[in-house]
């Protein structure tokens, strides 16, 4: 959980220029690409009910993961962080 992973987006829109953003995330084993779709996009009051074909989700997330489970005794705490650089 202490690696730290730079997430390279490349966004090749035909009506414009190309264009690249990257993510750093650490304290994760995951990252999780996500979209609301359609009918939660049209139940999300900070969404139009087409936002779902221009949003994308990426997440850094700790999940299950039977060989190094992220186990956290009593007053212990893990940190998380995802930057857009």
């Amino acid at each position: 959980y202490s690696n730290i992973q730079t997430i390279h987006i490349v966004n090749d829109n035909r009506d414009s220029q190309a264009s690249m953003h990257s993510i750093e995330q650490s304290g994760h084993d995951s990252t999780v690409v996500w979209n609301p779709w359609i009918d939660k996009s049209k139940s999300m009051d900070d969404m139009e009910n087409d936002g779902y074909k221009t949003m994308l989700c990426i997440e850094a997330a700790n999940t299950v993961n039977a060989q190094h489970p992220l186990i956290l005794a009593p007053h212990q705490s893990h940190r998380l962080s995802q930057k857009i650089l």
